[in-house]
């Protein structure tokens, strides 16, 4: 019987080995998968990003970008992606624009943005797009030039009266 409890114990032994190995096996795997899936991750962000600055170069893109920023009050976007002349001062511009924008960004899921058409005739561009407010639709009509290389709103009373910006 002794014997026995000995086979036993080796029988038991070979077992634990054997599970210890696939035990080693697996972690060696673990990293490997997580390297893979955080590849997977960054690529697919790059892949987000890459469709964003594409849409920034267009006329539709920056249209939707600044109305956006004018409507929620993004300073920097609203005077990055736009042009035009005004005599205040960068930090009153901005705190206009955040004042007029506080409604707005306290009922955000109440408002969206659609483009209607864009008619582009070499560096110039009409967009045209709706901007609703809880049932209340705007039509806003964007005039945009393209200078250095990049598309800008011509920021004047008519487009900043329809998307309520400073």
């Amino acid at each position: 019987m002794a014997s026995t409890d000995l086979s036993l114990e080796a029988r038991y032994a070979e077992l634990e080995a054997a599970g210890e190995e696939k035990r080693r096996a697996r972690m060696r795997r673990q990293p490997l998968i997580l390297l893979a899936l955080l590849q997977f991750l960054v690529i697919g962000i790059g892949l987000v990003a890459t469709v964003d600055l594409r849409r920034l170069q267009t006329p539709k893109g920056v249209a939707l970008r600044w109305t956006q920023a004018a409507t929620f009050g993004d300073c920097d976007d609203y005077l990055h992606f736009s042009s035009g002349t005004d005599d205040r001062a960068r930090d009153q511009i901005c705190q206009a624009l955040r004042a007029q924008t506080e409604d707005a960004r306290s009922n955000n899921a109440q408002i969206g943005l659609a483009v209607r058409r864009v008619t582009t005739r070499g560096a110039t561009s009409v967009v045209l797009l709706d901007v609703t407010r809880t049932g209340d639709v705007r039509h806003a009509e964007l005039h945009l030039r393209r200078t250095g290389g990049r598309w800008r709103v011509l920021r004047d009373a008519t487009s900043c009266a329809v998307v309520l910006c400073a």
